[in-house]
């Protein structure tokens, strides 16, 4: 996982990733001592003894995104593991080796059986799998990297006095960022379809909230009390609120802003990765009179930048780039240019579903000319481009809501409070032209 992935924005400020990670139900390790392993390896061992016999896999030598199975001689028999993953990376082992439908989201563990989430800290951990109900079952695995802003919902198959007393329970863990939002996603044919006696919302933090449904077309009893706002943060036995282990479907949404003023992003200068346009025109002036002319880049410049929201909840984002042009300093034909990039987003327009914006803009660089009377001139034209590739940015926002979010004031009718917002740029910026111009007089 990238550094730049490894902090989260969070409400008035950032927090480490580390952290949210922390903010999850730890798995239950075994007492005995292990070694640790480098980064991207899990080590499984076959018995409940780190000492004794065991496999690795390696998570370079399989693709992430993809389900893959153990090879055939090690099925059925992972009983203790431990693994060294970044902070961001999740395996989930099955017992099951399903193969996804097709339109399957990859993170559905429809038709797996029992899983474990072996979620990455960036150092090693454990867990023994016989207090997950997992020991001699796992047949498979998958990984991916999980984006930890959005948060997750843990849910279990025993309330929280059990968890807590035997530290023997059954969890799985619904990433919201691998779940569209909006959508009712069934639990047939999981593992905790119908099985459901907690829930733990942590890692919420921003505006999301979730809803545990009866049946598996959402219809029925309801909770809808899992927000990332407010005190409670988990549902610590279900049946008291008769919701125990008849919960068969799930869906999130967001609390969407009134309306957003996003303080505009600035682009500095930075010439040192610059590419460079050019073009050259030469000539003589035979007459005794001073002559205009111009030199223009030959090829025309395209200026296009793509701005990606990292904020998963709008439907679209759009920009709009200024450039500022300051005067050069005397006798220096260049100068200095500085961009605003303006950001907005919609949460409204459903049919967008598009967190990119592309700004792209047909550039004219000319330049006229003075030619002195009977003199030979040559003209060169220089356009530096700038080129940012995956550049990330953040800038203020303040945002209004019809209801009172964790950090919100009153305003007037509504409730409004300070964000951070994170874009990331991709694309070319011209700087404006410079020029170097040379004149030699002749006689006769």
């Amino acid at each position: 996982m990238t550094a730049q992935n490894t902090m989260i924005d969070q409400t008035g400020g950032e927090i480490l990733a580390e952290e949210q990670v922390a903010r999850l139900t730890k798995l239950p390790a075994p007492q005995q001592a292990y070694d640790a392993l480098n980064s991207g390896i899990v080590k499984v061992f076959t018995s409940a003894n780190f000492g004794g016999a065991s496999f690795t896999i390696d998570t370079e030598d399989y693709a992430s995104g993809q389900r893959h199975r153990l090879l055939a001689e090690n099925y059925n028999k992972a009983c203790w593991v431990t693994w060294n993953l970044p902070v961001g990376t999740v395996m989930t082992m099955m017992e099951l080796d399903k193969t996804p439908e097709k339109n399957q989201p990859i993170a559905d563990p429809r038709g797996c059986g029992r899983t474990v989430e072996l979620v990455g800290t960036g150092k090693t951990e454990a867990v023994d799998l016989t207090r997950v109900y997992m020991t001699t079952c796992v047949k498979g695995f998958w990984w991916r990297e999980v984006d930890l802003s959005m948060g997750a919902v843990e849910i279990f198959d025993g309330n929280g006095s059990q968890i807590v007393e035997t530290q023997a329970y059954h969890r799985q863990t619904i990433f919201l960022s691998e779940w569209a939002p909006g959508v009712i996603y069934s639990f047939n044919f999981w593992w905790m379809n119908d099985k459901i006696s907690c829930a733990r919302w942590h890692t919420l933090l921003h505006r999301q909230t979730v809803s545990l449904f009866e049946h598996a077309n959402g219809t029925g009893f309801e909770f809808n009390n899992i927000r990332a706002w407010g005190k409670t943060k988990e549902a610590y036995d279900l049946h008291v609120i008769n919701h125990g282990n008849n919960l068969s479907a799930f869906s999130w949404t967001s609390v969407n802003p009134v309306k957003e003023k996003i303080e505009p992003i600035t682009i500095s200068q930075d010439r040192s990765t610059c590419s460079m346009l050019y073009n050259e025109k030469k000539g003589t002036n035979y007459s005794y009179q001073a002559q205009p002319s111009r030199i223009a880049l030959i090829e025309p410049a395209t200026q296009e930048l793509t701005i990606e929201s990292t904020d998963a909840t709008a439907t679209s984002v759009k920009a709009c780039l200024q450039s500022t042009v300051a005067s050069g300093c005397e006798k220096k034909e260049s100068y200095d240019i500085q961009w605003t990039l303006s950001v907005s987003h919609s949460w409204d327009d459903a049919s967008a579903k598009s967190k990119t914006y592309t700004h792209a803009e047909a550039l004219t660089f000319e330049e006229p000319l003075h030619i002195s009377p009977r003199s030979r001139y040559i003209a060169k034209l220089y356009v530096p481009v700038r080129k940012l590739v995956h550049e990330e940015y953040n800038t203020n926002a303040t945002r209004w809501y019809k209801q009172r979010l964790t950090g919100c004031v009153q305003d007037g009718n509504l409730y409004k409070r300070d964000e951070t917002v994170t874009v990331q740029v991709n694309g070319t910026l011209h700087y404006s032209p410079e020029m170097i111009w040379q004149e030699t007089k002749f006689n006769g």
